[in-house]
């Protein structure tokens, strides 16, 4: 497995708090009570992941967040299902 230079970020809120997945290594997450306090743990989850599988961690690398998806009860606000995302 080859990491590249960009971790991206896939968030899910259900207005508690965020849980994001780092889509190029599966199974790797980060949880936060903000997306920004979540963003803050991407580092240590990808060192961490990285030295896991017995691969060197990558010093230099960016991450992007490639989606968010609201988790409503009652009703369902994803831009999938024609809702809108709140804006954090």
């Amino acid at each position: 497995m080859e990491f590249g230079d960009t971790a991206s970020v896939a968030f899910e809120t259900n207005s508690k708090g965020y849980l994001g997945y780092i889509v190029e290594l599966p199974g790797a997450f980060i949880r936060g009570a903000t997306e920004e306090e979540a963003l803050k743990k991407v580092p240590k989850e990808v060192s961490s992941y990285l030295r896991w599988l017995g691969i060197k961690p990558v010093k230099d690398y960016s991450f992007k967040v490639v989606q968010r998806h609201y988790l409503g009860f009652g009703q369902d606000r994803s831009p999938a299902y024609g809702g809108t995302c709140p804006d954090r």
